[in-house]
């Protein structure tokens, strides 16, 4: 199961056959049945929000299984680096848990992440070229977290979760970037002046 702000998908594996299905605000919005072989998978039905078979489809077309498996990669990649971290005791950077300066963390071209205490903003969009849209985070430590605007929700420790994970990701590339050697510029796209990456 992976939480997103207002969304969340759920993947039940069972031999070559993934159910995933996708929620958003707390309701099912359908699914989708693939069977995975190798590296290829292929969607055979899509089902509504109670379940109702919407179509089955009849000339499928295979694709690569690496969507289909994500959830599974993904937390098979924690646990191998949870395991990692146990045996060789490597310390890996992470972003401070409640700050008492204000942190910031370009988190890509056009959005930032500001945190400061318990409060953590997400701010997307170009400050030179407002409007910029901002969604507000209360942290209750490693527990749960309450987005207080827009539309105030409490979700629980996955999307906490989440959020700590945007912000250690980007601290842990700026700690291995300081440790590479210096790199001539090489030519390519003009920056943004937002893109603060």
């Amino acid at each position: 199961m992976r939480q997103r702000d207002s969304t969340m998908s759920r993947a039940v594996y069972h031999a070559d056959t993934v159910v995933q299905t996708r929620y958003v605000l707390g309701r099912a919005t359908g699914s989708t049945i693939s069977v995975v072989r190798g590296d290829s998978a292929t969607t055979v039905a899509r089902l509504g929000p109670s379940g109702e078979l919407l179509a089955r489809v009849g000339a499928p077309r295979r694709m690569s299984s690496t969507l289909t498996l994500s959830e599974q990669r993904m937390f098979e990649s924690a646990v191998v680096w949870a395991s990692m971290r146990q045996q060789s005791g490597l310390s890996l950077p992470e972003a401070p848990l409640s700050p008492a300066d204000v942190q910031r963390y370009a988190f890509s071209a056009s959005t930032n992440i500001v945190q400061h205490g318990d409060t953590t903003w997400y701010v997307r969009g170009c400050v030179q070229e407002p409007p910029t849209d901002t969604t507000t985070y209360l942290l209750f430590a490693n527990d749960s977290l309450r987005r207080l605007a827009p539309s105030p929700r409490t979700f629980d420790t996955y999307m906490v979760a989440a959020v700590r994970s945007d912000m250690n990701r980007i601290v842990r590339s700026q700690a291995v970037a300081a440790r590479r050697p210096p790199v001539a510029d090489l030519p390519g796209v003009r920056k943004s002046p937002c893109d603060k990456r």
